[in-house]
């Protein structure tokens, strides 16, 4: 399976300068880019057209050659840096887990997720809590690409190591494509196949 953004450039309205234009990228199934590139430069934007969340002022993204279709559960999930941002401050931590179907135990304990947390909202829980929450969720069983904005860039060393050997073997096990977004390309070279500046693609 391929994920491909094909000569996309983005802008948020007419009149305004692209934030990127003409970007070429292609993800294999079980394959891990790690893409740097400096402040400003339109990671996270790009982050966001690669996973649908944005819609690409030209060219296209494609799923196995095909557009995404927009459904349930979109089989390239967007990890990003903040995850309370992410979630509904309504819903107990179980609703937010089970959004996208059900999660394996096994995953909630390899990400060290304990059980009296999901009766809790995500106010009650640090950021490294919950940022372990948002990779169980992301890493549903219909996924198929991962797009990691920045994901560990707040947090402590142990439980960087933790949420990225998690990542790491599931995709390994279940043939997911994973896309590191970084600033620190010491971790990025650690952990990816291959690392790319956004300037160059």
């Amino acid at each position: 399976m391929l994920l491909e953004a094909k000569n996309i450039s983005f802008k948020y309205s007419k009149g305004e300068k692209y934030i990127f234009e003409d970007l070429n990228l292609t993800i294999k199934s079980g394959e891990i880019i790690g893409l740097i590139g400096n402040s400003g430069l339109g990671k996270t934007t790009l982050c966001k057209v690669l996973a649908g969340y944005e819609k690409p002022s030209s060219g296209e993204v494609l799923l196995d050659r095909k557009k995404i279709k927009k459904g349930i559960y979109n089989p390239v999930q967007l990890i990003y840096q903040h995850p309370d941002k992410a979630m509904n401050p309504r819903w107990k931590m179980r609703d937010i887990l089970n959004e996208g179907g059900p999660v394996k135990k096994e995953l909630l304990e390899s990400l060290g997720i304990e059980m009296d947390w999901l009766e809790r909202y995500p106010s009650e829980l640090s950021g490294g809590e919950l940022s372990r929450f948002q990779v169980c969720r992301a890493l549903g069983e219909r996924t198929k690409f991962l797009i990691a904005d920045e994901i560990t860039a707040m947090l402590d060393a142990i439980t960087q190591a933790q949420i990225w050997n998690v990542i790491l073997k599931e995709s390994k096990k279940r043939n997911i494509g994973v896309l590191v977004i970084s600033h620190n390309t010491s971790l990025a070279e650690k952990i990816t196949d291959k690392v790319i500046s956004l300037k160059d693609i």
